[in-house]
């Protein structure tokens, strides 16, 4: 083995490689020991990366499990109560979204809606309420059912809104103060980052609320409409929350 190796024990195993084929020169070492450091600087970003990686992942665990339960105190708004869904709504709800001009223009409403679908979607979100990450809400104005709201994902970071309006109520501003609502609700509750939404290209009533809410647009889609038994052309909007 080569004198100098001998001077500098730090290098290891890679000292030992080096002098292999004979002795190490000083300027040999030099170069293993800023590879060495360059090793160990792309190791602890690693670390430092897993860390932040893990952090991200138990939070999106604690996070995913917040729904509908931590919406029993109800979310009020300056004029509307956003509240549970029961039972006792369904024979209302029947009526007011299974109006055409309601159910035209939402994905998943059937048409006819019929009360056994009323107490099924109710039973549903009773049913679901501790374990999705979302929420799923009726309106009320007065004591009196207007409409209903919610917002669906896999986890709360990202979470997509919708709503309606039933039509006897258009026109007032209802559905931009729900929406308004729930996204505030979305961020200071469930620590949401990004709200997502979409509409059929021809509703110009709900382009016209998201974009009062600064909701920017970023696509397009093909959207299958239950009540009209077709795909529908949709507007992608979205909304960050953290900048």
């Amino acid at each position: 083995m080569g004198q100098d190796q001998y001077r500098d024990k730090s290098l290891g195993f890679l000292s030992f490689a080096a002098d292999a084929g004979g002795p190490v020169s000083r300027v040999e070492q030099r170069k293993l020991k800023v590879k060495q450091k360059k090793i160990k600087t792309h190791k602890k970003h690693i670390v430092i990366k897993c860390i932040e990686n893990i952090n991200e992942y138990l939070e999106m665990q604690t996070t995913s499990n917040i729904g509908l339960d931590r919406m029993s105190d109800e979310v009020q708004t300056n004029r509307l109560k956003l509240r549970t869904p029961n039972e006792r709504d369904a024979g209302e709800l029947t009526r007011l979204i299974g109006d055409w001009e309601v159910a035209k223009w939402l994905a998943r409403v059937p048409y006819p809606y019929e009360l056994d679908d009323a107490y099924a979607f109710i039973g549903n979100v009773r049913t679901t309420a501790s374990s999705n990450c979302g929420v799923n809400c009726f309106v009320d104005l007065d004591g009196t059912l207007i409409g209903g709201a919610g917002l669906t994902g896999e986890n709360a970071h990202v979470l997509e809104l919708g709503y309606w309006i039933a039509r006897e109520h258009w026109g007032f501003g209802y559905a931009t103060e729900v929406a308004a609502g729930l996204i505030k609700y979305a961020e200071a509750t469930l620590g949401c980052r990004r709200i997502e939404a979409s509409y059929q290209k021809d509703n110009v009533a709900s382009a016209r609320v998201l974009g009062k809410l600064d909701f920017l647009q970023c696509g397009e889609k093909s959207v299958f409409s239950l009540a009209r038994g077709l795909h529908v052309r949709s507007t992608c909007v979205s909304l960050d929350l953290r900048r």
